[in-house]
């Protein structure tokens, strides 16, 4: 169950999401198909009518719909998703960075949630957490115990050392100078630990360019088109996508460029992302009639 300026959402098997604008009084049904299974709902932390509701359909398809109007109308995503989705995580830092466990394995979008990517070998991820105070440490749990990654999700290894029973089906991340990292576990109570400070990652033979530096869109908003500056650059890639993750336009950006103009868009809200071989930036744009 989900809470949301004044409005409730609730999941039932096989009944999709119910709605009640009156506290729980009166409810009614969404606009979503039937014979799918919601498993998990939440709410984009970077916009409160965005809305995300994820399961599976046949028992085993996956199953991921947004919803730009609370819960008015829907739209299909999830390319490279497998499995029954067990947890949909988004990050509060990047509005495009999405991670969603499934019975098949854990998988990263960094396009909100248009396409997806495996990430690790982990099968049945039930609960994901990253620290909001370095967002590349995140933490999955799972049947097979806790793992943890410090690169964004690239690489993981085990965290079980004192852990009774593998068979995790929540986590939660107390944050600050002294974290703790707690594990919900199935029949086997609750166990705490200080969560690992690094993990290992393969080195890289060649560190590549460097990471595009903050840019700016002027103006913002604007009405119909926006030029995009940046403070450095190495080569980059320019991707405008609207709040469903598609993708409207892309262009490049070369070291000894300083910005570039933006294609006539129609009104609403993109997100703008500049992509280098070794990282990303990404702002909002809002075009107005």
């Amino acid at each position: 169950m989900i809470l949301s300026a004044g409005y409730i959402y609730t999941n039932a098997y096989w009944s999709q999401f119910s709605i009640s604008t009156d506290n729980g009084l009166t409810w009614y049904r969404d606009t979503l198909d039937s014979m799918s299974r919601a498993n998990t709902g939440t709410f984009d932390p970077n916009d409160a009518n965005r809305l995300y509701l994820a399961g599976d359909s046949a028992w085993s398809y996956p199953y991921l719909r947004v919803s730009t109007d609370l819960g008015q109308t829907w739209q299909r995503l999830g390319f490279g998703l497998s499995g029954s989705v067990l947890v949909f995580y988004p990050v509060p830092p990047d509005p495009s960075l999405f991670f969603c466990g499934t019975t098949t394995g854990l998988y990263r979008s960094t396009d909100a949630g248009a396409t997806w990517t495996r990430k690790g070998t982990m099968t049945n991820v039930r609960s994901v957490v990253l620290d909001p105070d370095n967002p590349t440490n995140v933490y999955c749990g799972t049947a097979a115990g806790v793992y943890a990654s410090s690169d964004g999700g690239d690489s993981w290894q085990a965290f079980n050392a004192g852990l009774g029973m593998t068979d995790v089906l929540s986590l939660a991340l107390r944050p600050g100078s002294e974290p703790v990292l707690f594990a919900g576990t199935n029949g086997g109570s609750v166990y705490r630990t200080l969560p690992p400070t690094a993990v290992a990652r393969p080195p890289s033979p060649d560190p590549g360019p460097l990471t595009p530096g903050p840019f700016s869109l002027l103006p913002n908003p604007c009405s119909g088109r926006a030029r995009l500056t940046v403070s450095r650059c190495a080569s980059a890639l320019v991707r405008v996508n609207d709040v469903t993750g598609r993708q409207v336009w892309s262009g490049r950006l070369d070291p000894t460029d300083v910005g570039l103009e933006l294609p006539r868009l129609n009104a609403g809200v993109y997100l703008v992302r500049l992509v280098s071989e070794s990282g990303s930036a990404t702002q909002k744009l809002v075009v107005q009639e």
